[in-house]
């Protein structure tokens, strides 16, 4: 149900976009812009846990505390 409501949610943004945004146009169907939202999503999960992952040995790079008794 929270994937439903999030696709929703990202259609209805790129169709608001579309109506804000001068040169950015969309001439289709709702399940046309609803594909649009999923693949915007599939791309977002793919890059993010990409990016992530090659961040990883940037970020495991962090001063250590010791603590001393």
């Amino acid at each position: 149900m929270r994937f439903l409501l999030h696709l929703v949610v990202t259609a209805v943004a790129f169709w608001v976009a579309t109506r804000l945004v001068n040169g950015l146009s969309y001439v289709g169907s709702l399940p046309g812009l609803l594909l649009v939202a999923l693949l915007f999503g599939v791309v977002n999960a793919v890059l993010g846990t990409v990016l992530r992952l090659l961040a990883l040995p940037v970020t495991s790079r962090k001063k250590r505390c010791r603590l001393s008794f």
